[in-house]
């Protein structure tokens, strides 16, 4: 994967450059300044410099922080994000007809997608930890996961905007497009696979995260306060009244589990939560 990314990203800086060697042919019969047009070029090229050094930082140092590869990551998309206001403040009329389109057409997506995202993230841990829908609705780790899912869907939005990029040109100006747009879809296509292949890991990376603000350190049964001996770093999310769901650590994931209070001793009982796969692979033993 670095080395798709590192090639990928010196194709697009080459895009870049050569359209930057050639300014009599780009200025041909174009009323935008060559100026803005640097401007436009540079803001591409920064945020695929910053792009190439994030997934660097993210395989190489990630062992030592996140600080480095996330500030990486949000200069990235903060380049971007210039580049495409740029883009459309360059090719768009007086009127601005484009850039309003544009957003609009932004705020109508952001409404959907954060829908379905959110609507996916309390799914997806109402599946995972066998609680009711009504559970997850105020808990940082369902929150966590709709941030994950928002991004996925919000780079595949942003694939097909790039797309269709080029179709947004004036006519008039007779600049190479290809500098802002190929060196974006690059970008965003690295990061969409990368992101696709590993969500499950980035879930659980949330989880690991999250999970402690959603939960503590013990549980209430039979009028005392009480951890498990087998595992001392347990987590308890209480659902109600003598109804637990315990997160054990195991390696860089977690075993989920129903723990329910009774009157006799041990006073809980303790039930590993499987799915449909886990429940079929046991029969078939």
């Amino acid at each position: 994967m670095p080395v798709f990314v590192w090639m990928a990203m010196m194709i697009a800086c080459a895009i870049i450059i050569s359209s930057c060697i050639k300014p009599l042919t780009l200025l041909q019969l174009s009323r935008m300044e060559w100026d803005e047009y640097k401007k436009i070029a540079g803001s591409t090229l920064m945020s695929s410099l910053l792009f190439l050094a994030s997934c660097v930082a993210f395989k190489y140092y990630a062992g030592n922080g996140l600080q480095l590869p996330v500030t990486l990551a949000i200069g990235t998309v903060g380049f971007i994000y210039y580049s495409i206001t740029l883009y459309l403040d360059a090719v768009d009329d007086d009127r601005k007809k484009i850039a309003k389109k544009a957003f609009t057409l932004a705020r109508g997506l952001w409404l959907i997608i954060s829908f379905i995202c959110y609507i996916l993230a309390r799914k997806i841990f109402m599946d995972v930890t066998d609680v009711t829908y009504e559970a997850t609705f105020n808990k940082i780790t369902s929150f966590g996961f709709f941030l994950i899912f928002c991004t996925l869907f919000f780079s595949m939005v942003f694939l097909l905007f790039t797309m269709v990029l080029p179709l947004l040109q004036n006519s008039s100006m007779q600049f190479n497009v290809l500098a802002v747009s190929a060196p974006l879809f690059c970008a965003g296509y690295i990061f969409f696979i990368a992101y696709n292949v590993n969500t499950s890991r980035v879930l659980e990376y949330v989880l690991n995260v999250t999970i402690d603000y959603d939960t503590r350190d013990t549980f209430y049964c039979n009028n005392e306060y009480r951890i498990l001996n087998d595992y001392p770093n347990a987590r308890f999310m209480m659902m109600g009244e003598g109804n637990y769901r315990v997160f054990t650590p195991k390696k860089q994931d977690y075993g989920i589990w129903r723990l329910t209070c009774k009157n006799v001793a041990p006073f809980y009982s303790l039930v590993e939560v499987q799915d449909r796969k886990d429940v079929v692979k046991r029969e078939t033993k």
